[in-house]
Parts: structure tokens; sequence; C-alpha cells
């Protein structure tokens, strides 16, 4: 993920972003976040996210992990 800084920065200018809302970042990968924030600092835009009840104890939108089982 942090390879592709430059390009989504890029992006950011070209698309004419003005706030970043991340809705949820799970299986984005690591650093997806870091990265996101690293963007709209550069960028010199806005950054917030919405956070779900349930994300932090289970990474997954059905609510069962990679083994089959509840988290």
């Amino acid at each position: 993920m942090p390879d592709g800084l430059d390009l989504l920065v890029s992006a950011i200018h070209s698309l004419g972003v003005r706030h970043i809302h991340v809705q949820h970042l799970a299986d984005a990968g690591p650093g997806a976040e870091s990265m996101v924030q690293a963007a709209a600092r550069i960028g010199g835009i806005g950054y917030d996210g919405t956070i779900h009840d349930y994300m932090f104890i289970c990474p997954r939108f059905t609510l069962i992990g990679e083994s089959g089982v509840y988290c």
C-alpha cells in the first residue's frame, strides 16, 4: 500500500477532492489507514471515518472470521 501514496495524492489533486470520508478499510491491507491519512495531509484536505459498531471486534461484514467461526 505505501507505494501507492504518490498515485493517491495525484488522483486527489486531479479529481479536485476536498475531503476524504472513509466508510471502512476492511480487507484493505496493512498500512491503508496510514496511507489515506498521509494523502489527506499532503493534499491539504480533511479526513474522517465512520466507526462501525462491530468493526473493532471483527473486521468482517459477516462477523465470521477466516476460520468460519464468529469473531
